[in-house]
């Protein structure tokens, strides 16, 4: 068969034609396409045009959604909730905090007591006091768990048994227990701790007086160790008398 020139020229530019149309488009399919502005609450979507050509995985706490009819949302990524893209609380943890909220709430808290005196030892919820009237007598009011150590500053015994008391006390750590050395019989005695003494019938230093509920638990002049002062401390501040 012959075929003019003037028919082949015509068919090469109809297939050269073909090609570059056929080119532009693979092209435009080689792009990535770009997503729009986000949607309201976080969430990402994509064109009707888009939504064929793109592949996307939604972060924690999105959902993936399809909507055809809305050409420029038509799918993408959306706050985990209602069709309408609001998130639905989850109550029952909601309810649950609230509880626990409550039952703190309701739990009394035990009160660290503020003294004027000077700490010498103990804890801050269970601190060994330089003895003053004012913060005794509002330990008292208070109806703190006490305990008198008479001191006398030139009394050996007293030196290497004082650091034991503030050690118990400080590992007690108890807010109802408050601790105060009074001095005894020396050249740091002031009336208060004078009249403190008679009132207790003190004779001897490194005596310990155990106080509870507004009574005198315990007179003891022997010398403790941590244990003796735990054991005593829990006898007498757990209510029975010595």
């Amino acid at each position: 068969m012959h075929i003019s020139k003037k028919y082949l020229s015509l068919g090469t530019l109809l297939v050269a034609m073909a090609f570059v149309v056929s080119g532009c488009k693979l092209f435009r399919v080689s792009q990535s396409p770009q997503p729009v502005p986000p949607v309201p609450q976080g969430g990402s979507c994509f064109t009707a045009e888009q939504c064929p050509l793109v592949k996307y995985t939604c972060a924690t706490g999105f959902e993936s959604f399809s909507d055809p009819s809305n050409q420029n949302c038509a799918c993408g990524c959306r706050p985990a909730g209602d069709a309408d893209g609001s998130v639905t609380p989850n109550t029952d943890v909601v309810e649950k905090k609230d509880e626990k909220t409550m039952e703190k709430k309701e739990e009394p808290s035990p009160t660290t007591m503020q003294f004027s005196g000077v700490r010498l030892g103990g804890s801050d919820a269970s601190p060994v006091i330089d003895f003053n009237k004012a913060d005794y007598d509002a330990a008292r009011a208070a109806d703190k768990n006490i305990l008198l150590y008479f001191y006398a500053n030139w009394c050996p015994i007293c030196k290497a048994e004082i650091p034991v008391l503030y050690s118990s006390l400080s590992k007690l750590n108890d807010p109802s227990v408050v601790a105060f050395r009074v001095n005894f019989n020396d050249s740091d005695t002031d009336a208060d701790e004078k009249a403190l003494a008679r009132e207790f019938g003190v004779a001897y230093q490194h005596t310990k007086v155990l106080i509870s509920g507004g009574a005198r638990k315990l007179k003891s002049p022997e010398t403790w160790d941590e244990n003796r002062y735990s054991s005593e401390m829990l006898r007498a501040f757990s209510g029975s008398s010595s």
